[in-house]
């Protein structure tokens, strides 16, 4: 991380620190792991927010290239989102094959959703 950073002219400051003692250093992992699990519960609910908002265009059958690239910068954000917090947990806080499950969710009903406007505009 730290030659990444200066290859990109950043500025770094690199330390190394040590739990005091055993409790310390499991108080440290629990706080650590609370915070990355709060990320991902967030992350979570912006997928459910995403299917749900899918599932509502097809029902109402707003089917436009418009509303199309909306769902896909939707989707795009998710998935950057995905990486960045896939990134910091390095203790591996969650259960990553629920999670990726539910990202997966989001593309297949992005695809189905790209179908149907393809179709409403022609280009199928």
């Amino acid at each position: 991380m730290v030659s990444l950073v200066g290859e990109h002219e950043g500025e770094v400051i690199a330390l190394s620190a040590t739990a005091i003692d055993q409790a310390t250093a499991v108080r440290i992992r629990n706080l650590y792991d609370d915070a990355r699990r709060a990320e991902w519960v967030e992350f979570e609910s912006e997928c459910g927010k995403c299917l749900v908002e899918l599932a509502k265009e097809i029902r109402n059958e707003k089917f436009t290239l418009a509303e199309l690239d909306e769902e896909e910068q939707n989707v795009d954000r998710l998935r950057r989102w995905h990486r960045e917090l896939r990134s910091r947990d390095v203790f591996d806080s969650v259960d990553e094959t629920a999670v990726q499950r539910r990202l997966d969710r989001c593309a297949v009903e992005l695809e189905r959703f790209t179908a149907l406007v393809y179709q409403a505009v022609g280009l199928d």
